[in-house]
């Protein structure tokens, strides 16, 4: 729906758009998708409860807008750090940030797939928004909490260079 919906938005606005009109248009597309995740949902007896998380990229020049609900997550590679670039919105991270637990302690919680923001959940969705500048060698990384649940960050980071390595 995301894709669908922004690509046609995009072309609408040609070449010449603005980062306001972007995060708007974008805005737009997972508000949207929100709206219909929520109707299935509503709608559909095997849907009751459904709901995603998400992240999206868009590159402009040398920006990139992130957009992201949930704790779906996006990862810079530059200079051989990895950075998580999102702030996941759960429960544990909530807790994480209180100070009344440890990112380590958060690990190994039963808690794990608490999340505080989704699509399909409510009426309207809480978008996180940020932007960021890109330089030419960076490495991005956009994932579900299917591969970060399954590997840490350490291992990531050596997935990343990993890839990096290879395209160069």
């Amino acid at each position: 729906y995301v894709n669908t919906h922004l690509a046609r938005l995009l072309q609408e606005l040609g070449t010449d758009v603005t980062p306001t009109e972007l995060r708007i248009a974008l805005d737009l597309c997972i508000n949207g998708a929100n709206r219909s995740i929520l109707e299935a949902a509503l709608t559909s007896p095997q849907n009751l409860g459904m709901g995603t998380t998400l992240v999206v990229g868009l590159f402009r020049s040398d920006r990139l807008l992130l957009a992201h609900v949930g704790d779906s997550r996006c990862y810079r590679l530059r200079d051989g750090a990895l950075q998580q670039l999102t702030r996941d919105h759960s429960w544990l991270q909530e807790q994480i940030d209180a100070g009344l637990l440890t990112p380590q302690q958060a690990q190994h919680s039963e808690y794990g797939n608490l999340v505080t923001r989704a699509l399909g959940v409510e009426t309207m969705v809480q978008i996180d928004f940020n932007e960021f500048p890109v330089e030419p060698q960076d490495l991005y990384i956009l994932c579900s909490d299917g591969l970060t649940n399954m590997i840490g960050d350490d291992d990531l980071a050596v997935l990343a260079q990993t890839v990096e390595d290879r395209l160069r």
